[in-house]
């Protein structure tokens, strides 16, 4: 599998690294091939070569206790071309009987990455940050005294969290033409999968914070049920997360399925003015996705809505470490290979004031 080197040098490694190590692991994910390391765990046999060097490393220098078998830094699976699956010919099932060249995809891309979340990068052990609290700025008039900082510092800490992606693969299919670009595909999908958990995770946070985070802008005023959507309501949960101290510059605005049907819908003077939006909520980059879960109250579903600034209200951390699982044993009556991948993460809040979620209370 080839790999570019600018790729690997900015990726995290899953260790403390010199200049030259690191220029040696990244000369090693170039040639590292891993539909090569998994076909030989699902034969049962040792690894060797590059695959067995760079496993070694990992296995002596990362702060994770692994699971797997197999130990790589997860800079091999994001070489940024996503999509890139190329076959020609004909052949049986999905295994082509001539392949193209493939290079693994870059599926591994957290909406957190659009919305423009900080991320950090550790070894494996604990990571912990500075949060200013409060402060006091100010310029003063030369050989004039300067007033006293009121500077209070907190910790965020960032700890390594498992998101695990597993599925089932035959043996017969890992062996035949074309196996390299299956597995490549297929390590790309649970890649995917762990990049949703991520996601999950970080927008369950907010909508589970119970302090600091503007919710349900101008609902109070509609009594003892909840009022729908409106662009007005749009309009003070931005401005209400910029009151707070949010960059407008980086608001970007997040709804649940359900929201986004209710801002598709929403009217002003009898026309549906928003029914063709895909990206931009006044003037703000806008996102629906899965991963921000509906507001489920009574039985009946409303929708969610964040907006806020991402940059500096969340922080996520990758702890550079994917940890793979090739089991032939334990399903070899039915001919299966169980495929399990580890990766290690995790995502904190640090202002919780820069953000403004909207739900309607059923």
């Amino acid at each position: 599998m080839n790999h570019k080197t600018n790729t690997a040098r900015h990726m995290a490694l899953p260790f403390t690294s010199t200049s030259n190590e690191r220029h040696e692991v990244v000369r090693l994910c170039r040639e590292y091939s891993l539909p090569r390391a998994i076909r030989l765990k699902a034969m049962r046999k040792p690894l060797n070569g590059v695959e067995a060097e760079l496993h070694a490393l990992i296995q002596e220098r990362s702060q994770i206790a692994t699971a797997g078998n197999l130990s790589v830094p997860n800079a091999i699976t994001r070489t940024g071309t996503a999509g890139d699956f190329q076959t020609t010919g004909v052949g049986s099932a999905f295994v082509p009987t001539a392949v193209g060249p493939a290079q693994l995809s870059s599926r591994q891309r957290p909406l957190l990455d659009e919305l423009g979340v900080r991320r950090i990068a550790s070894d494996g052990a604990n990571v912990q940050l500075p949060k200013f609290t409060t402060g006091s700025v100010a310029i003063k008039a030369e050989a004039a005294a300067s007033d006293t900082s009121g500077a209070e510092i907190e910790t965020v800490t960032l700890t390594p969290q498992r998101a695990t992606a597993q599925t089932f693969v035959s043996q017969q299919l890992l062996i035949q033409g074309g196996a390299d670009t299956v597995i490549n595909a297929i390590v790309a999908e649970l890649q995917a999968d762990i990049a949703r958990i991520i996601d999950l995770t970080a927008f369950n946070l907010l909508v589970n914070s119970t302090s600091g985070i503007t919710t349900n802008v101008e609902e109070a005023t509609a009594g003892g049920s909840g009022r729908p959507l409106t662009q007005d309501m749009l309009d003070d949960m931005l401005r209400a997360a910029f009151d707070s101290g949010g960059d407008i510059r980086n608001m970007r605005y997040v709804s649940s399925p359900k929201a986004f049907e209710d801002v598709q819908g929403i009217q002003t003077n009898g026309v549906h003015a928003l029914d063709k939006v895909v990206d931009v909520v006044n003037g703000r980059p806008f996102y629906a996705t899965q991963d921000l879960e509906n507001h489920v109250n009574g039985g009946t579903t409303t929708g969610r809505v964040i907006v806020g600034d991402w940059e500096q209200g969340l922080v996520a951390c990758d702890f550079g470490l994917l940890d793979i699982m090739v089991n032939p044993y334990s399903f070899d009556s039915q001919g299966k290979v169980s495929l399990v991948l580890h990766q290690y993460f995790d995502v904190q809040i640090l202002d919780e004031s820069v953000f403004s979620i909207y739900r309607e209370e059923a």
